[in-house]
This record gives C-alpha cells, sequence and structure tokens, in this order.
C-alpha cells in the first residue's frame, strides 16, 4: 500500500510540475463572436518552441517565446492547451485554459437526421450552445424552456421548430422545418453490448431510440426471434 501511495505521489507531483513550468494568460475568456482572444506566455520553463492549440481547430507554432492572437468564430466552449517543447520536441510543460464563445452552435430535432417523422412519436429536442436560458417553440401552440426536452405532435403537418437561445450577447435563433407525416417510416438501428462475446454469455439488444407505442421485432440470426424493444440473448446455446 506504501510503494503505491509513494508511486502516485510521485506521478502527481511530476505531473503538476512539468504543467506549472509552461504558463499563459489571455487577456478575455468569454465574449461574442468574433471573439479575439490575446494569449500571453507568462512562463517559458525554458522551451525551445511553444504549441499553441486553441481548441477550435486551429493551431499554431511559435519559436521562442512569442503571443499570439486568435479569432473565434462559432460559438462553443474550448479548450486552449499550450505545450512547450525542447530543442528534440520533448514535452517540457504545459498549461490549459477555458474559452467560451455565446450563442447557438446547433440544435438536435427529432431524435434521429430526419426532418420526417411519425405523429405522436415522442421526439428528442436538444440545444446545443452556451448562454443564460433557451426557449423552444416547437411550431403547433407548444412551449418549452428546457436545453433537453421531449415533444410529439398530435396531427400530421409542416412544423416550423424555433429555438432561441438568450446570453449577455443578445439573442441567438435556429429554425428547422419538420414534418409529421402517417407515411413517416421509423428509422432501424441495432445497438447490442459487448461487441464480442463467448458462446453462451448474455447479449443485449436496443434500438438506437426507443419510441412508445410502436412494435419491434428482432431476428437474431440463429432461429430465435423477439418482440420486445430491449431483449437479452444468448449465441450458441
Amino acid at each position: 500500500m506504501s510503494l503505491r501511495i509513494t508511486l502516485l505521489t510521485l506521478v502527481l507531483f511530476t505531473f503538476t510540475q512539468v504543467r506549472s513550468q509552461v504558463t499563459f494568460e489571455v487577456d478575455t475568456s468569454n465574449g461574442c463572436g468574433p471573439l479575439t482572444v490575446n494569449f500571453t506566455l507568462t512562463g517559458t520553463g525554458g522551451a525551445f518552441g511553444f504549441n499553441w492549440d486553441f481548441g477550435d481547430g486551429n493551431d499554431t507554432f511559435t519559436i521562442g517565446p512569442a503571443n499570439v492572437s486568435h479569432t473565434y468564430m462559432f460559438p462553443g466552449d474550448f479548450q486552449a492547451v499550450l505545450a512547450g517543447v525542447d530543442a528534440q520536441f520533448q514535452l517540457v510543460g504545459f498549461d490549459v485554459m477555458d474559452i467560451t464563445l455565446f450563442g447557438l452552435s446547433g440544435m438536435r430535432v427529432g431524435g434521429e437526421v430526419n426532418d420526417t417523422v411519425c405523429p405522436t412519436d415522442e421526439l428528442i429536442f436538444e440545444a446545443d450552445g452556451t448562454g443564460d436560458s433557451v426557449r423552444w417553440d416547437f411550431g403547433d401552440g407548444n412551449f418549452s424552456n428546457d436545453e433537453f426536452t421531449t415533444h410529439s405532435y398530435a396531427a400530421p403537418g409542416p412544423y416550423n421548430v424555433e429555438l432561441i437561445l438568450y446570453s449577455i450577447c443578445g439573442q441567438d435563433t435556429l429554425n428547422q422545418v419538420l414534418i409529421a407525416s402517417n407515411n413517416a417510416k421509423p428509422e432501424a438501428f441495432v445497438g447490442f453490448y459487448p461487441q464480442e462475446v463467448c458462446p453462451g454469455e448474455l447479449v443485449n439488444f436496443g434500438p438506437g431510440q426507443y419510441i412508445e407505442n410502436h412494435d419491434y421485432e428482432w431476428d437474431f440470426d440463429d432461429g430465435n426471434d423477439a418482440s420486445e424493444p430491449f431483449p437479452e440473448h444468448r449465441y450458441g446455446q
């Protein structure tokens, strides 16, 4: 036990020591887009070069101490990472800081990537963004203030779904037309766990999205079947 604690303490000490050798500061860590952030190197740790990863798919590499700037264009939460390396490109130290750009970056409507759904299906509505509050307008006279919610449509028809996010930057709006049709076909997706099993081992199955008032038929390809949404099955038994 004492050896294990000693090794763990050594790992934590080394991690802290490496991280603390290279540091940086920013003039702002959140705001409205486009947001330009100025990164100032405050500790070099004797590093030869510095890789600035801005967390939004962009990065830059500088040789020797240098300050950089980057403009974030799209809303989201980003983790900026500075890594210092020696002349052999071995890690000397690193530092991490979170950057937030307020606004909507997307919305998930309907539970699947499909604009046509069946009436009375319970659908998933999920907001992707950073702000103070949201407001869903489902286009049928119903509303919600939850970032993640569900809703079903009582009758067929096209519905204009509107999502509004409120933040210090004002409001950001996204719209999507959702069609509820009696001719819509549910999308089937097979999920199971574990992925690899021994003969006789239990496998759990489930649909990609469970919808009430639907029938489920499973064919396990070994002469067995099931008619429940989340069946269990054993192969080779």
